[in-house]
């Protein structure tokens, strides 16, 4: 074992009033952590939402501390992790969303309050757009892209007290407190030389009593691991952080056989449900079926997806130039124990869809409707997702939305949301707010959350988005709702 000890770390997590908290538990630190034991270092990972598992839970999970501006922290005080970062020489905290800013410099603040030579280090997209501030705050370096391999190097810069002049894709500042940016390498393609996942670091015994799964509407102290089968997605919607890399290869694959290694790894932890990580699970399907056709008698069900596109559960037949719902994969997802799905319909006008969702699904030629019914025929608990608030986005377009959802609702939609597009940095539809002033000078990171408007100058006001952003919510999803069929017969 070498002598340098290292703390990944995922920060405090931060909600809105009214927000479900859930601890994050993304597979980027895991990747990195199975990376470095590869190479025989002492690698530890902290999780501050939900401390170790020695930790109770009032004072992590539980412990929630007012913030103002309606929002509220989750999990260990500074003092009750500081403790926890003693003895290590790097700190590695991920930094994805923006709303999360504030917790992860905490983490850098507190690190440096511990021992000033420990070399702190974020990454994660959004640390690479705020490389400056973090950079600024107590961070000596921040990594971009996948940091597997950037993390090892600096790991062995440390252990061997050299310069990270030749590391790629890494900034950090210079003996002289100058920002420096390393160029960039190449991506890596082989998905299946990814190191595994070191699943085993988290506390598990906290998540599972916690038993409320990102992703999912399950809440029975669901024993869950989250996974993922491939990394990026063909579509590159404006609204997401990938939506500026041309760098980086749309879609990479793992080999079959890689995948049914981590889920019998994922199944002697003791997990009985998964979440699906993957950007875009379902598009190649021909690939994921037999995925599905394997984990068949694994004994795990899944729980939900984190990447799904409405347009790959429709089968195109070229020669009718027409789209039918992929029943087959469907009855396939029944059979490997899926328990919820949710649809992604983002909007219900074709202009916003071309503009900002890369034209992903055609309201005509995807009979969305068809789609929800046979999908609850099936058995699945089925929810709706539109996003909504886009900055040139009309009443009319807004409507266009709303009534799809109704009709959706009414086709046996359990659930429908609606997410008020966010700019987040570094994406398209940042730049585009940006341009066209958008963007509040005084903007907070704590609000810039899918709840909360965060653009001006918009055709809709922030306040009119709110209002009847909320109001459609209560009046789609109310015990009380009577569909549009039904209330004709009662008048």
């Amino acid at each position: 074992m070498k002598k340098t000890h290292i703390k990944l770390v995922y920060s405090a997590q931060q909600f809105a009033k009214g927000e479900n908290p859930k601890q994050d538990c993304s597979l980027g630190l895991l990747y990195i952590a199975g990376k470095l034991r590869e190479h025989c270092y002492d690698v530890s990972l902290l999780d501050i939402c939900t401390g170790d598992n020695g930790d109770n839970l009032r004072t992590s999970f539980y412990n929630r501390t007012n913030l103002g501006n309606d929002h509220f922290r989750v999990g260990l005080d500074t003092d009750k992790y500081k403790e926890k970062l003693k003895g290590n020489q790097i700190v590695g905290v991920t930094s994805i969303f923006t709303s999360q800013t504030h917790n992860c410099l905490e983490v850098a603040n507190i690190a440096k309050e511990v021992d000033p030579n420990i070399l702190t280090v974020a990454g994660g997209g959004n640390a690479e757009f705020y490389y400056k501030l973090f950079l600024g705050n107590c961070f000596d370096i921040v990594v971009f892209g996948e940091g597997e391999d950037a993390m090892l190097e600096i790991a062995e810069c440390v252990e061997r007290n050299q310069s990270y002049a030749n590391i790629r894709n890494i900034a950090y500042k210079s003996n002289n407190g100058e920002i420096v940016v390393n160029p960039n390498r190449p991506v890596l393609r082989d998905l299946d030389k990814l190191p595994l996942p070191a699943w085993d670091l988290l506390p598990l015994k906290r998540y599972w009593e916690i038993g409320d799964p990102r992703g999912g509407s399950l809440n029975n102290k669901a024993k869950f691991l989250t996974m993922q089968t491939s990394r990026g997605c063909p579509f590159s919607c404006s609204y997401c952080h990938m939506s500026k890399k041309k760098y980086t290869p749309r879609i990479r694959y793992k080999g079959y056989e890689r995948v049914m290694k981590e889920v019998d790894i994922i199944k002697k932890l003791g997990a009985e449900y998964l979440f699906l990580e993957d950007d875009s699970l379902f598009a190649n399907r021909k690939r994921i079926k037999k995925i599905f056709l394997g984990l068949k008698g694994k004994g795990l069900k899944i729980i939900n997806g984190n990447g799904i596109n409405t347009a790959h559960f429709f089968k195109r037949d070229y020669k009718n130039k027409s789209y039918t719902v992929d029943s087959d994969m469907l009855d396939l997802m029944m059979d490997v124990g899926w328990q919820e799905l949710s649809y992604p319909f983002e909007s219900g006008n074709q202009r916003i869809l071309d503009k900002y969702a890369s034209s992903k699904w055609n309201i005509k030629n995807h009979d969305v409707i068809e789609l929800v019914k046979i999908s609850k025929k099936k058995g699945l608990r089925i929810n709706g997702y539109f996003t909504i608030g886009y900055p040139d986005e009309t009443y009319d377009e807004l409507t266009d939305s709303f009534m799809l959802a109704r009709r959706v609702k009414d086709a046996g939609l359990d659930v429908v949301v609606f997410y008020i597009v966010t700019p987040c940095p570094g994406s398209a539809l940042y730049d585009i707010a940006l341009e066209n002033n958008n963007i509040p000078e005084n903007i907070d990171t704590k609000n810039m959350k899918y709840g909360i408007p965060n653009m001006v100058n918009t055709v809709i006001s922030p306040d009119v988005l709110q209002y009847t952003r909320q109001l459609v919510y209560k009046l789609l999803n109310s015990d009380n709702y009577v569909s549009y069929k039904d209330s004709r017969k009662i008048t």
